[in-house]
């Protein structure tokens, strides 16, 4: 009950995400909007429930909610809103997990560095994904050893579908203009890879 509640508040400030500048020339520094407001508000709503709920439910509660924002970013990645992005988004998005990660560490005072990491591994979907975008060798994702100790929160359908959408300035999407002369990214050529082996298998 508490954790829907507080879901559905998150919510009206992940709509914010709409706002992420998916193409865009620069990844932002500090976070974007839509992962500031949460953050502010996930400190306002510790400092008041420490007060009232038992640790254990507060834990609880927390990994739910960031557990729930994880699967926000990966579903609007995921989702028709997000037509393609390049890696300056993803790099913005790492910030993102960042902080959020930070968020969850910050609480170890509050709860135990135990609990702490229990609270980072409920955003494991979304840190796991930009971790793969951002690989230098996405195609380790094909080798079970790796993919259970690195990608294990990661259903490979969701890499397809989302891996499809990373642009980078070699795919030349206008044509002859602006891409000409440019070699394929090393690394973009890796997931193309991926994705076809990920599709063979499928």
């Amino acid at each position: 009950m508490l954790s829907g509640l507080l879901k559905a508040k998150v919510d009206g400030f992940m709509i914010l995400i709409e706002n992420v500048n998916w193409m865009a020339d620069e990844p932002p520094q500090s976070g974007n909007e839509f992962v500031n407001e949460v953050i502010i508000y996930l400190e306002t709503l510790v400092s008041t429930a420490q007060q009232i709920l038992p640790a254990k439910v507060l834990k609880r509660v927390l990994q739910d909610v960031l557990s729930h924002i994880s699967e926000k970013i990966v579903g609007t990645l995921l989702g028709d809103s997000v037509k393609r992005f390049n890696v300056n988004a993803v790099m913005g998005i790492d910030v993102d997990i960042r902080l959020l990660e930070s968020f969850a560490d910050n609480q170890a005072s509050l709860l135990s560095e135990a609990d702490a990491n229990q609270l980072k591994t409920a955003l494991s979907e979304g840190r796991q994904l930009i971790n793969l975008l951002l690989s230098n060798h996405p195609e380790n994702f094909l080798n079970p050893v790796i993919r259970e100790r690195s990608y294990n929160a990661l259903d490979y359908r969701k890499v397809i579908a989302i891996s499809e959408k990373l642009r980078d300035p070699s795919d030349r999407l206008f044509g002859t203009f602006g891409g000409r002369g440019l070699k394929q990214n090393p690394k973009k050529k890796s997931l193309d890879i991926l994705i076809k082996r990920l599709r063979d298998v499928s």
